[in-house]
């Protein structure tokens, strides 16, 4: 209703225009449907009842002479069409409020409950039809290229591209445009008597600007003469000389008012003055600035984007210099603050095997405190924001990357994720032949697939983040590589095997030693610590473990010829696996070292990955021998309700288990 009052305030600065009539989801009928060829109503020379081969050929040979249809006419109708040969004439009628009367010629559709076509004229005319109540229904919705028009009654010459329209109602531009006859022109532009212009919705408006006379520009405006706003049906005192409302279908450029107010400690303020750019179809920028009394100011740049089909996002950027209070005031003070907000989601049409998104929300701890862009964001105390990219190779090979950000603003710590990167190879068949006949070798079904995990971060505060270096990182990679078979042993025996191989790299490693000196921590004098030293160089670290399995099945079947117990089966399933890691903590690997604790006088073991993304090698020796053995009975009984068998199955035992096993890894109690 505001801005609708403002349009009122400020005619001259819109602009409004009418082009053709829009289009509308058409619906084909079945009942009725025919079409006409340029020339007339008959493709031949069929001759009707009552009508002579003479009439019919001179009426037909004439027609031709003078026809300016340049394209075939589809039409259908639901309840009847009638063909006047004599005077060249259809008529359609439709009574279905479901289904109307259709006519199509090239980019011009008409729909209504009855339609009369005169192709001597090059004339349609159309209207609503009454239903069984005396009620108008079907009334016309005429639509010419992009624009549509609803009306009570049409008439259009389709040579001329000239049309009289009673009782319109169509969208233009912001707004909707009423009026009780148009006169529309072949340049697209239109007359209107009796109009109404509102943004309100409703076929029946809440409010408008009611006005005689208008004139509709294509692509331009929509000028009026003396209006008068009515609400509610009933007209106001306010009135304007003429009006002036855009109708323009880009974007326009121009001016973005400020608002005016006071800020405790800032002062008086013009805030949100600035300039938008329609820059194009696909993008927008608005620059804002603020603008404070004793000396404050703040930039604001904010854009949208989009392309259909493919991607969509916004961009802002704020930037502040905030200054409170006055010089020689002891409350005076003097702040920089920064913000970024980035948010992109590419459309999974775009590109389906890979997919990209942003949403990114970081910048000064107190950026949102002084200058918020809503309440909720003053009120937030953390950011985060995430950055990923995914793809598919082939279907074999996968690849995902993301940068992450979190940032606290009560204690003002940062983490940094920069960036997060994950590779994958799908299980493949590395001793397979491509082309091969016969039966497979042992060694032709071992598989194997590779996984690596890459990771680079940081945890520091705001205040010192830029100052930051690489070696402040922790970063690290991981790698793994897990081989299997699966091998028939003696046809009925199923042997499964897994070697699983892993891989720590990292930029660092660290030695620990004891220090019998005194460190004061969080005011506490402690004597005797532990000192971590970190070593900067590339260093490795590898582990492995390894399983099998053998299982099979074994069956027994019992059955009886009489009584109700018909069969019982028996089925058992034994199962041997092992399982084996050697301990990585072992001297031989280098990957644990040790320290003499100067308080137990204990030697203390530590790995040189400790702290690390990943870890590192594991520590301890596993070894085990399981045996399982797994039962499941079940019995056929009589069961004179089934038909066709005349028994029914029953479980009398379902995985009744027993399992054994030996530690080979302990030292007792194996």
């Amino acid at each position: 209703m505001n801005m609708f009052l403002k349009t009122l305030l400020f005619p001259a600065l819109f602009f409004l225009t009418i082009s053709s009539f829009a289009q509308v989801t058409d619906t084909v009928p079945k009942p009725v449907r025919d079409s006409i060829t340029p020339g007339g109503i008959f493709q031949n020379d069929t001759i009707p009842p009552g009508v002579t081969k003479k009439d019919t050929v001179t009426k037909e040979v004439k027609q031709k002479k003078r026809s300016l249809i340049q394209d075939i006419i589809d039409h259908a109708s639901y309840d009847s069409l009638n063909l006047d040969a004599i005077n060249n004439k259809i008529y359609l009628y439709s009574t279905d409020p479901g289904n109307l009367v259709k006519i199509s010629y090239q980019n011009i559709v008409l729909e209504a409950g009855y339609v009369e076509v005169d192709f001597n004229k090059q004339e349609l005319y159309a209207k609503g039809i009454k239903d069984s109540t005396g009620k108008i229904i079907n009334t016309p919705v005429f639509q010419e290229g992009d624009k549509t028009y609803e009306s009570e009654e049409l008439r259009y010459n389709y040579d001329t591209k000239k049309g009289l329209i009673t009782g319109v109602f169509t969208e233009e531009g912001q707004g909707y445009l009423h009026g009780e006859k148009v006169k529309k022109s072949e340049d697209n532009s239109a007359w209107i008597q009796k109009g109404k212009y509102t943004t309100c919705n409703l076929k029946h408006p809440h409010y408008q600007v009611q006005f005689q006379k208008a004139r509709v520009i294509p692509s331009d405006k929509i000028v009026t003469g003396p209006a008068n706003l009515i609400i509610e049906d009933v007209p106001t005192p306010v009135w304007i000389p003429f009006g002036i409302f855009p109708n323009k279908k880009e974007r326009a450029n121009g001016l973005l008012v400020p608002s005016v107010g006071e800020s405790g400690n800032r002062g008086f303020f013009l805030k949100g003055l600035g300039y938008y750019w329609g820059l194009g179809e696909h993008m927008d920028l608005a620059l804002r600035g603020d603008v404070y009394s004793r000396g404050s100011w703040a930039l604001n740049l904010a854009s949208n984007y989009v392309v259909r089909y493919k991607y969509t996002g916004s961009l802002g950027l704020n930037y502040s210099y905030n200054r409170f209070n006055d010089k020689g005031d002891p409350n005076f003070s003097v702040e920089r603050e920064f913000f970024i907000r980035w948010n992109h989601q590419q459309s999974s049409k775009a590109r389906p095997n890979s997919s990209f998104s942003a949403s990114v929300n970081a910048g000064s701890s107190e950026s949102n405190k002084f200058n918020p862009s809503s309440t909720q964001d003053y009120l937030r105390n953390d950011f985060t924001s995430s950055i990923n990219y995914s793809t598919v190779i082939n279907n074999k090979y996968s690849f995902s990357t993301s940068f992450r950000h979190n940032q606290n603003t009560l204690n003002n710590q940062v983490k940094l994720t920069l960036p997060q990167i994950s590779f994958s190879v799908q299980r493949f068949y590395p001793l397979r032949r491509k082309e091969r006949a016969g039966e497979l070798k042992w060694y032709e079904n071992i598989t194997m697939s590779y996984n690596m995990n890459a990771e680079n971060s940081i945890t520091t505060y705001d205040s010192i983040f830029f100052q930051s270096r690489f070696k402040d990182f922790n970063n690290g990679m991981q790698h793994s590589i897990p081989i299997s078979s699966n091998i028939k042993v003696l046809k009925h025996f199923n042997f499964n095997n897994t070697l699983k191989l892993n891989g720590y790299w990292y930029l660092n490693s660290i030695r620990q030693r004891w220090n019998n000196g005194i460190k004061i921590t969080d005011g506490d004098t402690i004597r005797g610590y532990v000192e971590t030293e970190t070593l900067r160089g590339f260093t490795q670290g590898y582990s492995f473990n390894y399983s099998s399995a053998l299982n099979t099945k074994l069956y027994g079947m019992i059955q009886m010829k009489k009584g109700l117990l018909r069969a019982v089966r028996h089925v058992l399933t034994p199962s041997v696996s092992f399982n084996y890691r050697p301990d990585f903590s072992d001297q031989i690997y280098g990957y644990y070292y040790h320290y003499l604790d100067g308080n137990s006088r204990r030697p203390v073991q530590y790995s040189i990955f400790s702290g690390g993304i990943y870890g590192g090698p594991p520590s301890g020796k596993m070894g085990s021998i399981n045996f399982s053995l797994s039962n499941n009975l079940e019995a056929k009984i009589r069961d004179r309700q089934d038909t066709v068998s005349g028994t029914r199955k029953i479980v009398l035992i379902k995985n009744l288990n027993a399992n054994m096993g030996y530690n080979l890894a302990a030292d007792s109690l194996n």
